[in-house]
């Protein structure tokens, strides 16, 4: 009997047009190697590219506002990604993840639990939020794939998340509290200041890309 997918976790196929995901694999500027490398961007390297792919997920009801981290991650065939949790206190509540150029398989794991397996076909999209963000760990199968893989991961840092909740409503980002970068709690004034600091971000990103 099949694992039922996690609460929480969401795949959609042919989230991405393909003329967006040629332009997104021409732009990348990570070379293929034997490991997997890694880039972040932030709002301030978003080009037109980038833009158009959060229009698409704001469009697909993917993500509710635009975010202010997009990570691109290369896997040579055959590599993977071991399973882990996101930052709860670093990150938002939702983090989306586009797979681009080649299928590979995804593990939702959690203790006591069967695996849940979900082939990500080229162009799919994947949404974890609640249970499958917090409780379950995600990763990537080391399977040969037949040619190198391409993800590109949408997520808001805590701050920017709140700053979006409290500016435009849409789901809570959870309460939990506000982390810098090195994953240090910050106090309660000084998360108030980022999240103030950052909903100029969060408006100028909506301008550029619409609203729900």
């Amino acid at each position: 009997m099949a694992t039922s997918a996690p609460d929480g976790f969401a795949y959609h196929a042919d989230a991405l047009p393909v003329n967006l995901e040629e332009r997104l694999l021409a732009a990348i500027a990570i070379p293929i190697g034997e490991e997997r490398q890694m880039c972040m961007l932030g709002p301030e390297s978003f080009d037109a590219d980038i833009l158009d792919l959060l229009r698409t997920a704001v469009a697909a009801g993917l993500i509710e506002a635009p975010v202010n981290a997009v990570q691109f991650i290369v896997y040579p065939d055959g590599t993977g990604f071991t399973s882990h949790l996101d930052s709860a206190h670093r990150w938002g509540h939702r983090i989306v993840t586009f797979s681009l150029q080649t299928a590979c398989e995804l593990l939702l794991q959690k203790a006591g639990v069967a695996t849940f397996r979900q082939v990500l076909e080229a162009r799919s999209a994947y949404v974890l939020t609640g249970p499958a963000r917090y409780d379950w760990k995600h990763g990537i199968s080391r399977r040969k794939r037949g040619g190198p893989r391409v993800a590109v991961v949408l997520r808001s840092t805590k701050a920017f998340a709140r700053a979006a909740t409290l500016l435009f409503g849409g789901q809570d980002d959870d309460g939990r509290h506000i982390a810098d970068d090195a994953g240090r709690r910050l106090s309660e004034a000084a998360a108030r200041e980022a999240v103030a600091e950052a909903a100029p971000l969060v408006l100028a990103l909506m301008d550029k890309v619409g609203r729900m």
